[in-house]
């Protein structure tokens, strides 16, 4: 991040401070955050002042890949966490990889966020490609779009603020919009 701002004024992107914590107990993504939240104290009982660090800072949280195959394959990659409260959290990666619909983890962690949905939790729903090379694919890949509600502002605090919020929406297809305006009655 050192070159952010001369990055973002030669492309016209916009990139967002992030990282993976990649711990023995599970990955967690932070997005948007303005200082260092640092995680290396976190443990399989504690992960929640982790999470109050990263929004202390004005960053997002969320479990990445927490049903990929974990130890001794990939130590970490399956999520042990204990939450207890779910609400702390900001979203779940429900796909990850290419062809992540028909991914068996995938699938976990897509009836995962449904059934927290369905507990009465607000959790968004995100995807991720978790490559470490730069590499062509022809293989489908996941995207996550995000609801911003104002254009003209920073769109770094709106992108987590719609994370936050839920204005998310994961595709392997074309983006559809659809917006609705309603009025009393």
């Amino acid at each position: 991040l050192a070159d952010k701002e001369a990055v973002e004024q030669a492309t016209g992107l916009v990139i967002l401070p992030g990282m993976e914590w990649t711990t023995f107990y599970g990955h967690m993504v932070t997005v948007g955050l303005s200082a260092l939240a640092d995680w290396r104290e976190a443990n399989r009982g504690n992960i929640h002042s982790g999470v109050s660090a990263v929004h202390h800072h004005g960053g997002a949280a969320g479990l990445a890949h927490p049903f990929r195959i974990g130890s001794p394959a990939c130590t970490g990659c399956y999520w042990e966490y204990e939450v207890d409260d779910w609400n702390s959290l900001d979203y779940i990666e429900v796909w990850s990889g290419t062809f992540a619909p028909i991914k068996t983890d995938n699938s976990r962690a897509f009836s995962l966020w449904t059934d927290k949905l369905n507990e009465g939790y607000r959790l968004a729903a995100t995807s991720g490609r978790d490559w470490h090379e730069q590499s062509e694919t022809d293989e489908p890949v996941s995207v996550t779009y995000l609801g911003l509600e104002d254009e003209a502002g920073q769109v770094s605090e709106e992108a987590v603020k719609a994370l936050r919020q839920g204005r998310v929406s994961v595709t392997i297809g074309p983006l559809v919009t659809l917006e609705l305006e309603a009025t009393e009655g």
